[in-house]
C-alpha cells in the first residue's frame, strides 16, 4: 500500500510518561495515572481545533518525578496554548526564545519548582512537541489544558477528511477514571450535505441545516491499537464556491520576565475552495462512496480510493506535468535491483501522458541527466529515452541525492505552465538526509516528491519524510515486490489536473500580508484546497471595510478547463459566525503559524527577527521558540527532597556508565580467549559454509529459471537441487512441463496470451499515444488458431476512421481478457489508448458491441 503522508500519530501521544528513580530497575519509563479526560472539538469548515483537558497524577509515593508529553505534528498543526492547573491554581505557559525557556526550565527544576517546558524536537525520526513537566510531587495529579488546531484535508477531491487523534484506553485503566468524553461539533457555512465518522459508535444531533455535533465518547474505548485517530468525512454546499470566515487574535508582550500586557486586536480573513475537477462523474463517486458505507468497505482506505482512480477518474488529458525519475545507480544496485529498475523505468515511460515533459536523473557519487533539460513527450523522445534506459548499469559510486534534487529545483528553469513531479527511487540511505528534506520542503510550492524505498537497506525515515515535505506518497518495499506496479500506481495517484500562474489583487491599504504569499502561489493539484489568509494591518477591522476595500481578485489558469479563470471575492462574514471568538482564533492563529514556518523553511540565515518576534508575540510555538510554564515554587523541605532525590540520580547515572565502561573494556583470561577464538573459528567456518551452500542453491535455481524462461530445454539436475524436498521437485517438474507444452502450442491459446513475455511484446510495440499500430502479422500471431478472423475484422473496421483504431481496440480486449493480474501496469496505457479508439470512431458505431465481438474472435 502507498502511504499518503499525512500527520502521523505516534504511540504515546497525548500521554504523560514520567521517569521514576527505581532502585531495582535504574530510570524507567512509567506512564502517570491518568484520571479524567475530555476531548471538545470543533470544525469550522476546513479548520479542526480541538482542546484536550487531561488529569494525571504521578503514581511514585515518594519522589518527584520529571515526565514528557509528545504531540506529532506538522505543518498543519499549530498548538495554540497550553495550561497547567495544580492546587486550584492554573498557570498558562509562555512562548518565549528557544535558549532562553531551556535555560529558565532547568534553573526552575533545579530549584525544585513545578515547571513545564514545551519545544518542537525530532523524536524517533519524527516532528513531535515534546511537553517536559519537572518536579510533579508524589501522589499529586495535575491538570493539563491543550489546544491545537489544523488545515483539513480532502480525499477524492470531494469530500472534507478530518483526523481527530486519540488514545485508546483499556478496561483496565477505564475503571481507574471517569467515563471519558469525546465531543464534535461541525459547523459550515453552507448546508451540510454528508457527514459520517468511519467505522465507530456514534450519537448524532443535527442543530439546524449548517451544525452537527457527534458524541464519540465510546469511540475511546474500541481496541484497535493500530488506529489512533477518528475520522470525519463530509461535505456541504458551497464547497466549489469561495468560502470566508474570520480570524482575530491578540497580540502579547513577548517578555516573559513582566505580566502580559495586552497591546492590539488583530484581524484576518480566510478564503478557501475546492477546484471542482470531479463535476462530470459528480454523482458516480457519491454512488460509489454510499455503497462502499453500505458494504462496510474501508472507504478512506488507498486500495478504496486507487478502486475509484482506475474506473471512474482520468486526468490523463488534463494532467500539464513535468515528470521525472530520479533513479538510484550507486553500486549497490547491481545486478537484479538495477535491471527492476529499468523495467520500472521503462513502463513508467510509456504510461506518461501525452501532454507532458520529462527527464531522466541517475545519481550516484555524481548525477548524470539523460536529457540536458526535460524534453516533451514525444514518440522521436520516448525511443531515445528507452534506448538510454537500455544501458543504465550501478555505476555512479556512492549515494548522493542532495546535488541532483538542487539541479533540478534550483538550475532547471520551471516549464510555464508545467508542474514537476519527482520520483525518487533509492535503496541506500545519504549522510545528508536532513538537507536533501529541507530541500524539498522548501520547493513544494509547484513541485510534489515521492519516494520508493527499494530494498531492506532504504533509509525508512529518508523516504517517508521526504515525501511529507515534497507533499507526495512513499513506499517501502523488498526486492521481491514488483516494482513496475509500484511506480505505475505511484504516477496514476499523481496525475493530476492543476491551477497554475495565480495572480492575486487586493486593497493593500488595508491589507498587511497574505499566506501563501500574493506574488508566490502555489500551484493547485487534486486533493488540495485553495486556502488563502488575508492579514489586516493594526487597527484594521472587517466590519468597517468599505464596500470596494472588502473585494478581492484571483486568477489562474486551469488545466482541465484549459483556460484563464477570474473570480471576484467579497471579504463578507455570515452573521451566524461572528460570534465563535475560539474559533476566529484558530483559524487567525493557524495562518500566521504557516507564515511564519514558511519563512523559517526557505531563509538559509538560522535567525530572522521580525518573524522571530511575530511568533513571541502571537504566542506560537515554532522551531525558533519554546514555551515555559512555572507552575508553582517549591518551599524549602521540597527544596531539600528534591535535591537529595537528584543527588542519587546522578550517582546512579555514574554507576551506569561505570558498568557500560567495564563491559566494553571487559577482557577475559586466557583460557577463556582460547575458547571463545575457538568458538569463533567454529562460527565463522558455520557461517561461511552456509554462504557457500546458499550461493550454490541460489546458483541452481537461477540456471533452472533461465531454462523454464526458454521453455524448459535440456534441464539438468546437480547434486545440490536433487537434495531439494520432493514437493520442491514436483512443483519443478510441472512448471518445466508446461513451459515446454507453451513451446509445442500443445496449450490452450488464452495460456500463451497469459504469459508475462506476451504482455512485454505488447507494451513494447504501443506508442507515446497509447497506439497500437495495425498490423496484419501481429493479428495472424495472437489468433493464429481462429477461423475467418480476417473477414470478421474487416467487418469491424468500417466502424473506425482508420484500422489503428481497431488495432488498438484488439489488444486491449487481450489485456482485458488476459492480462487481468497485469492490469495495475497497463491501466495509465489503457486510458490513454481508449481515448484514441473513442476519437476515431464513426458516428453511430457503439464501441461495446465492438468490444464484444472482438472478444468472442479472440475466446
Amino acid at each position: 500500500m502507498l502511504k499518503r503522508c499525512c500527520s502521523y500519530l505516534s504511540k504515546f501521544s497525548f500521554q504523560l510518561f514520567a521517569q521514576i528513580n527505581n532502585l531495582e530497575q535504574s530510570l524507567v519509563q512509567e506512564p502517570c495515572l491518568l484520571n479524567n479526560l475530555e476531548y471538545k472539538s470543533q470544525i469550522l469548515n476546513n479548520v479542526l481545533n480541538v482542546t484536550l483537558n487531561q488529569t494525571f497524577q504521578n503514581q511514585s509515593k515518594n519522589d518527584y518525578t520529571e515526565a514528557e508529553y509528545f504531540i506529532p505534528v506538522d505543518e498543519s498543526i499549530c498548538l495554540e496554548s497550553f495550561e497547567a492547573k495544580y492546587n486550584s491554581k492554573t498557570i498558562k505557559g509562555l512562548v518565549t526564545e528557544k535558549k532562553a525557556a531551556k535555560k529558565e526550565y532547568n534553573q526552575n527544576k533545579q530549584q525544585g519548582n513545578l515547571v513545564s517546558y514545551a519545544s518542537i524536537e525530532n523524536k524517533n525520526n519524527r516532528e513531535q512537541v515534546v511537553i517536559k513537566l519537572g518536579n510533579i510531587p508524589p501522589q499529586e495529579q495535575i491538570q493539563i489544558q491543550i489546544k491545537f488546531s489544523q488545515q483539513i484535508n480532502m480525499i477524492l477531491n470531494k469530500y472534507y477528511i478530518a483526523y481527530i487523534p486519540f488514545q485508546h484506553f483499556q478496561e483496565i485503566l477505564s475503571a481507574k477514571m471517569n467515563q471519558p468524553q469525546l465531543t464534535l461539533e461541525l459547523t459550515c457555512t453552507g448546508k451540510i450535505n454528508f457527514a459520517q465518522t468511519k467505522g465507530q459508535p456514534m450519537e448524532k444531533k443535527i442543530i439546524n441545516q449548517n451544525t452537527i455535533i457527534f458524541n464519540l465518547s465510546e469511540s475511546l474505548f474500541k481496541k484497535d491499537e493500530n488506529q489512533m485517530s477518528l475520522q470525519i468525512i463530509y461535505s456541504y454546499e458551497g464547497m466549489f464556491d469561495p468560502q470566508v470566515i474570520m480570524g482575530s487574535a491578540i497580540v502579547h508582550n513577548s517578555n516573559h520576565n513582566q505580566e502580559n500586557i495586552i497591546q492590539e486586536k488583530r484581524q484576518s480573513a480566510l478564503v478557501s475552495f475546492i477546484p471542482n475537477f470531479n463535476q462530470q462523474i459528480s454523482q458516480q463517486i457519491d454512488d460509489s462512496l454510499q455503497a462502499a458505507l453500505n458494504n462496510d468497505n474501508e472507504l478512506l482506505s488507498d486500495e478504496f480510493q486507487q478502486k475509484i482512480s482506475q474506473e471512474l477518474i482520468d486526468y490523463l488529458e488534463s494532467s500539464t506535468s513535468e515528470f521525472i525519475f530520479l533513479l538510484d545507480r550507486s553500486g549497490s544496485m547491481r545486478g537484479r535491483p538495477i535491471e527492476k529498475a529499468t523495467e520500472a523505468l521503462n513502463l513508467f515511460l510509456k504510461s506518461l501522458p501525452a501532454n507532458s515533459y520529462f527527464n531522466v536523473y541517475s545519481f550516484g557519487t555524481r548525477y548524470v541527466p539523460m536529457f540536458r533539460n526535460s524534453v516533451q513527450y514525444t514518440g522521436e523522445s520516448l525511443d531515445i529515452a528507452l534506448k538510454k534506459a537500455k544501458n543504465l548499469k550501478a555505476d555512479l559510486g556512492r549515494t548522493d541525492i542532495l546535488n541532483p534534487l538542487k539541479n533540478i529545483f534550483e538550475v532547471q528553469e520551471k516549464i510555464n505552465g508545467y508542474n514537476k513531479q519527482i520520483f525518487l527511487l533509492t535503496d541506500g540511505g545519504v549522510k545528508n538526509r536532513d538537507k536533501v528534506i529541507r530541500l524539498i520542503k522548501k520547493h513544494n510550492k509547484n513541485s510534489r516528491v515521492h519516494s520508493i524505498g527499494f530494498g531492506s537497506g532504504a533509509d525508512q525515515h529518508l523516504i517517508n519524510q521526504s515525501a511529507i515535505a515534497g507533499k507526495g506518497i512513499s513506499k517501502i518495499i523488498d526486492m521481491e515486490q514488483d516494482l513496475s506496479d509500484v511506480v505505475i500506481e505511484m504516477l496514476e495517484n499523481f496525475l493530476t489536473p492543476s491551477l497554475d500562474d495565480f495572480s492575486i489583487s487586493y486593497d493593500t491599504s488595508v491589507v498587511e500580508s497574505t499566506y501563501p504569499s500574493s506574488t508566490c502561489y502555489p500551484s493547485v493539484f487534486k486533493d488540495d484546497i485553495i486556502n488563502i489568509h488575508f492579514f489586516f494591518k493594526p487597527q484594521i477591522e472587517l466590519s468597517n471595510l468599505t464596500e470596494s476595500q472588502k473585494i478581492v481578485k484571483i486568477k489562474y489558469y486551469d488545466s482541465q478547463q484549459k483556460q484563464q479563470i477570474q473570480k471576484e471575492i467579497k471579504l463578507e462574514v455570515p452573521d451566524s459566525f461572528i460570534s465563535n471568538t475560539s474559533l476566529q482564533e484558530s483559524v487567525f492563529k493557524l495562518g500566521k503559524y504557516m507564515q511564519i514556518n514558511e519563512f523559517f523553511v526557505c531563509q538559509e540565515a538560522d535567525n530572522n527577527s521580525q518573524y522571530l518576534q511575530q511568533a513571541l508575540d502571537y504566542q506560537l510555538l515554532t522551531e525558533k521558540t519554546a514555551l515555559i510554564c512555572v507552575i508553582e515554587e517549591a518551599n524549602d523541605a521540597q527544596k531539600v527532597q528534591i535535591q537529595t532525590q537528584q543527588e542519587q540520580i546522578q550517582q546512579k547515572k555514574q554507576e551506569i556508565r561505570k558498568l557500560k565502561y567495564q563491559l566494553t573494556h571487559f577482557k577475559p583470561g586466557k583460557q577463556r580467549m582460547k575458547s571463545l577464538k575457538r568458538r569463533s573459528a567454529f562460527t565463522q567456518e558455520i557461517q561461511n559454509s552456509s554462504t557457500k551452500k546458499k550461493i550454490c542453491i541460489q546458483k541452481n535455481v537461477k540456471q533452472i529459471q533461465e531454462k523454464l524462461d526458454n521453455n524448459g530445454d535440456d534441464i539438468d539436475y546437480d547434486k545440490s537441487s536433487k537434495r531439494k524436498s520432493t514437493t520442491k521437485q514436483t512443483q519443478s517438474k510441472k512448471e518445466i512441463k508446461i513451459a515446454s507444452k507453451l513451446k509445442n502450442n500443445e496449450e490452450q491459446n488464452e495460456n500463451i496470451l497469459s504469459s508475462n513475455q506476451i504482455f512485454e511484446e505488447i507494451i513494447s510495440l504501443v506508442d507515446h499515444l497509447g497506439i497500437w499500430r495495425y498490423e496484419y502479422n501481429l493479428i495472424e500471431k495472437y489468433l493464429s488458431n481462429k477461423q475467418d478472423w480476417n473477414k470478421k475484422f474487416e467487418d469491424l473496421s468500417q466502424n473506425f476512421t482508420n484500422k489503428d483504431a481497431l488495432m488498438t481496440l484488439f489488444i486491449l480486449c487481450i489485456l482485458e481478457l488476459f492480462q487481468i493480474h497485469n492490469k495495475s501496469k497497463w491501466a495509465l496505457i489503457f486510458k490513454k489508448s481508449l481515448a484514441f479508439v473513442n476519437k476515431n470512431m464513426k458516428q453511430n458505431s457503439n464501441i461495446e458491441t465492438i468490444r464484444g465481438s472482438l472478444k468472442q474472435i479472440i475466446q
